[in-house]
């Protein structure tokens, strides 16, 4: 088999990813990977041109669709930055269980579509249950449950309804109960714990000239946060653990993704405490105001479109590592865009990853890294 170059892929296209591997293999070994992209291009970049703010939302939920919150959060900050403004403490709560709620929502894909390539199908359905309990929750708020589209500029889409304050604190003591199962069926396991151990091994060189962020990063050693050092949104008044390890292969990778859920859910249960502690102030705070409909389309096009020029960007710390988006805006339209997707960065390290290691390591890797093409594939 000297010389062998069999493909891995392309999926099918209502799979989770479409992804194409040139292998270059020496018997079992990979000695290099060619990696093709692009079967889901859809140009959105070229899309965003010349629309107004509004308009360009529901393009970027669709760029990683399991992570659908953070996409819509990059894009408004970005926004947000540009005009200097502060949002009501309840719009700020209510973004920040959106978030972490998400970030559950996806490590919970993650992990069980990995462990599932490795041969583990209950934890699959596990996970699966979960999320369809984040997804009703979605569902109840905003009316859908996958493409939310609940941050908009400055202030959310709508206010919870009665009641899903105590379903919040029954998701969280569930996922609560499903990490404790996967602590003890996955991360005590010899079967798992042989396949993850050693693999796909990152070194201080990518971290500094490959570009990647997140989980990949801190499992290196690297202690950053955009949580935690960037300090957007209300992170800085909440309690949170910051994790890293200094292995740098995929079962490091894997525990931290397991501790950055715990995290989550520990911020959603402090969430719930400030919706509960603030009492009546907090929890009946109108979105809205005592103004007619003419004079706020008057507002809106005497002020709003007369104040957004300049450009803008902003950073966030998405499950996958660290989205960017830069703006410029010409009155109250987008001239350019560029967004940064992590995703895509470490899909372009497959070749790096995977080097040395066996055919069979390869899907445990591309598990690993998590990537979704709806922004691999801008």
């Amino acid at each position: 088999m000297l010389d062998n170059r069999p493909w891995a892929g392309p999926q099918h296209p209502a799979s989770h990813g479409v992804l194409t591997l040139i292998l270059y293999l020496s018997n079992e070994y990979i000695t290099f990977i060619d990696i093709c992209i692009g079967y889901l291009h859809r140009g959105t970049e070229k899309l965003l041109e010349f629309k107004s703010l509004e308009q360009c939302v529901p393009y970027f939920d669709r760029l990683d669709y399991v992570s659908v919150v953070y996409n819509e959060h990059m894009f408004t900050l970005a926004f947000e930055s540009l005009l200097r403004c502060s949002l009501a403490l309840r719009v700020s709560l209510l973004r920040l269980l959106f978030l972490e709620l998400t970030r559950v929502f996806n490590g919970l894909l993650a992990i069980s579509c990995m462990v599932f390539d490795l041969g583990a199908i209950s934890p699959l359905l596990w996970s699966f249950e979960e999320r369809d309990k984040i997804c009703t929750f979605f569902d109840y708020v905003c009316g859908c449950r996958m493409h939310v589209a609940f941050i908009c500029l400055c202030g959310c889409l709508d206010d919870l309804s009665f009641g899903l304050l105590d379903y919040v604190l029954f998701v969280c003591l569930s996922c609560m109960f499903l990490l404790e199962l996967f602590d003890l069926l996955l991360l005590n396991n010899r079967i798992s714990y042989l396949r993850l151990r050693g693999i796909s091994l990152l070194v201080l060189w990518d971290l500094c000239f490959n570009s990647v962020s997140g989980v990949l990063a801190r499992s290196v050693g690297l202690l950053w946060d955009c949580r935690l050092f960037s300090c957007y949104e209300l992170y800085l008044i909440f309690t949170f653990d910051f994790s890293f390890s200094l292995c740098g292969d995929a079962q490091d990778r894997f525990c931290l993704r397991l501790f950055d859920m715990r995290n989550s859910l520990l911020l959603c249960k402090q969430v719930l405490y400030c919706f509960f502690s603030f009492g009546f102030v907090c929890l009946f705070e109108l979105f809205v105001c005592d103004a007619s409909i003419e004079l706020i389309i008057y507002l809106f096009y005497m002020v709003w479109c007369l104040c957004v020029v300049g450009l803008a960007f902003s950073c966030i710390e998405a499950p996958k590592g660290e989205y960017c988006v830069c703006l410029l805006l010409y009155l109250f339209l987008i001239s350019r865009v560029r967004i940064r997707c992590a995703d895509y960065l470490h899909c372009l390290l497959l070749d790096v990853l995977c080097r040395g290691f066996l055919l069979a390591d390869l899907v445990a890797i591309i598990g690993n890294i998590d990537c979704v093409f709806g922004s691999v594939d801008r």
